[in-house]
């Protein structure tokens, strides 16, 4: 209970950052990218002007699912409930939409274009693409830990049966006590 007392908060508020600015950089880095593609590739450029809400969402949907699916695990270690994860979502995703609005409300207009300022950094293509891929590499990182793990877990639980197999054979054969054959009666 001790290390989920200090890891959830700590997850939460990574969490939350992370998808805030993620929500709020997102559209800048979508459009340098459909701007420096339509060059080299027209066709595709072309589809993903005509369709840049649907790549965005596609992209903040893969930040908000990989931050999401985590906080179960953090919390409840391997009891995952999907009610828990359900409104762990809601929660960041209306946090993540609605941050504009409350940084606004809040500490009004200049603070939210200060910002949104930021996002000058995410016109390079290069930085675009890095930040957009974010989410897809961590899922990728999460995926090939968990297998190793589960790899590890494998080959230590199959240690452990060659081990036990092992102490069952040296037991059998030490606690068998020789054979007394017995003679004939002599004569």
């Amino acid at each position: 209970m001790g290390k989920t007392a200090i890891a959830a908060p700590i997850y939460f508020s990574l969490a939350w950052t992370m998808l805030i600015t993620y929500q709020t950089f997102t559209k800048t880095a979508v459009f340098s990218l459909v701007e420096n593609l339509g060059p080299f590739l027209p066709m595709l450029g072309e589809w993903m002007l005509s369709h840049v809400d649907l790549v965005e969402f596609i992209h903040v949907l893969a930040w908000v699912f990989v931050l999401t699916s985590m906080i179960p695990g953090v919390l409840l270690g391997k009891k995952r409930g999907v009610l828990v994860q359900f409104f762990c979502t809601l929660m960041l995703s209306l946090i993540a939409l609605s941050f504009a609005d409350f940084l606004g409300l809040f500490f009004g207009v200049e603070a939210v274009e200060q910002v949104l300022s930021y996002a000058v950094v995410l016109t390079n293509p290069v930085v675009a693409v890095l930040y957009l891929s974010l989410p897809y590499l961590l899922m990728i990182g999460v995926d090939l830990y968990g297998r190793k793990k589960d790899k590890e877990g494998k080959e230590e639980d199959n240690a452990g049966l060659m081990e036990e197999a092992e102490e069952v054979v040296e037991s059998e054969t030490s606690t068998q006590k020789p054979k007394a054959y017995l003679r004939p009666f002599a004569t």
